[in-house]
């Protein structure tokens, strides 16, 4: 299990509950006939393309190795490799490397 604590990763509310108070979610999560009251939500977005990145990260990782540390190392690796390569603001700014002799290969 990660203990996310002492990561200095900060853990953020769901885009789906931000508008939901802690009491309005005690309210509809507490029960006493075993059913569910009936509960709409504010139209958002149901992933954001952090999340659907760090899902397809996770799912990699996953398939690579079987140990939680293991597999938390390949994932701290991987998000730290990704802050070192440069971001680019726009498609114009990325420029290959072409070699002297001219040749793409």
């Amino acid at each position: 299990m990660i203990l996310w604590e002492s990561t200095g990763v900060s853990i953020t509310v769901p885009p789906v509950l931000r508008n939901v108070s802690s009491e309005e979610l005690i309210d509809k999560l507490s029960f006493l006939d075993n059913t569910v009251q009936e509960w709409s939500f504010t139209a958002s977005p149901c992933h954001t393309v952090a999340v659907e990145r760090t899902v397809k990260l996770v799912t990699e990782v996953a398939f690579r190795v079987c140990s939680c540390d293991s597999r938390d190392g390949i994932i701290r690796s991987t998000l730290l490799f990704r802050q070192a390569l440069p971001k680019f603001q726009s498609k114009s700014l990325f420029m290959t490397i072409v070699p002297e002799n001219g040749d793409s290969d």
